[in-house]
């Protein structure tokens, strides 16, 4: 008794067709390379506009050792008798100032690294998503070939595979095979006709490297 479907076997990773196993391989070497360029790409696009930060950074030292100064130097002042608050006042009032500038330039730098990430983040998504569409495409063609091999190996009936060149099949090549053999590829399908059904499965098994 012929059986339907095989046991489980190994998954089919690549064609059994020389050119199609080509294409998937190279498919899947710069599907790494992309990975390995969108990491450096989010990196180098993150230190590029890091760089940006700098003048931020410099603005809140430069605002913080101003504060400080004027700070130490009201202290100083406002222990001299007499008019010691009336002389520190000012001192202040500058320092409060010079601490604003030294917030100013936290925010700008904390702004500017905040967009070098989001940017590089970005930047790296696009190659990404490249490489989730073939990974997505390549599962399911390994998950149809898998399952093709195991229905071939329990001896499926080839008018299945001429159905599932019907249904999945390019017109343009069921057409192609209609007019080779100049019938209906329907009703060539539904009449089990010989040559027909053997080229539609012939479509569809060398669509999954079979």
């Amino acid at each position: 008794m012929t059986k339907s479907v095989a046991p489980r076997t190994a998954p089919v990773l690549y064609s059994a067709r020389i050119g199609q196993a080509v294409r998937q391989l190279l498919g899947d070497l710069i599907a790494v390379g992309l990975v390995w360029w969108a990491v450096r790409l989010q990196g180098w696009v993150d230190e590029q506009i890091s760089k940006l930060a700098a003048p931020g950074e410099t603005l809140q030292s430069a605002g913080n050792g101003f504060s400080d100064g004027l700070s130490n130097a009201g202290g100083k002042v406002g222990r001299i008798p007499g008019v010691g608050d009336d002389l520190r006042e000012p001192f202040d009032r500058a320092a409060g100032a010079g601490q604003q500038v030294a917030e100013a330039g936290k925010t700008l730098h904390d702004t500017i690294e905040k967009a070098a990430l989001v940017t590089g983040l970005v930047a790296a998504a696009i190659p990404l998503i490249i490489v989730l569409w073939w990974a997505l495409r390549r599962w399911r063609w390994v998950r149809e070939a898998t399952a093709a091999r195991r229905l071939v190996r329990g001896g499926a009936d080839a008018s299945f595979f001429a159905l599932r060149a019907l249904a999945h099949q390019p017109l343009s090549e069921v057409i192609r095979v209609a007019r080779r053999l100049e019938v209906d590829p329907g009703e060539a399908w539904r009449s089990g006709h010989p040559e027909a059904v053997a080229a539609l499965a012939k479509l569809e098994l060398g669509r999954l490297g079979l």
